[in-house]
């Protein structure tokens, strides 16, 4: 493997860490995915700082019974320590109804990346979250899942 196959390989692995530690809530592991001046813009907010990033995980969990981010394909060019791409994910949120009815609001996402490398570990210095459609159906919750 090449080195800039390693550093491609290594920058799938922190995206997909992202997914795993957002949805399972684990605002310590979340937030050590980013550089301390990372920023993440959506349609709905900016956040900047590390601080406001950690808060991430938490609020999923209030508004969501439960996420399940799926990545799904990533381009990303590296430069050194410096790499930029695009990674294409699926975001499900599910949510269940006082009536025990659940829905997932499933989201066709892609995230304009910014990455660093800092101390020999790539890192997310930041995330533009584009939504180019989303889909609203009917699920069956399971796993203990409630609202």
């Amino acid at each position: 493997m090449t080195d800039v196959a390693a550093d491609r390989a290594a920058i799938r692995a922190l995206v997909e860490d992202y997914t795993i530690a957002g949805d399972a809530g684990d605002a310590a592991r979340f937030a050590a995915l980013f550089t301390d001046d990372a920023f993440i813009v959506t349609p709905f907010n900016r956040m900047e700082g590390i601080e406001s990033i950690r808060t991430i995980p938490g609020m999923l969990g209030q508004m969501f019974a439960r996420t399940l981010h799926q990545v799904i394909a990533q381009d990303v060019t590296v430069d050194g320590d410096q790499a930029r791409g695009e990674t294409k994910s699926y975001a499900n949120h599910i949510s269940v109804a006082e009536d025990g009815t659940a829905t997932n609001d499933m989201w066709s996402i892609r995230y304009q990346d910014e990455f660093r490398r800092e101390a020999g570990v790539w890192k997310i210095a930041s995330r533009t979250l584009l939504i180019d459609w989303t889909e609203l159906k009917t699920v069956k919750p399971g796993n203990g899942i409630t609202g």
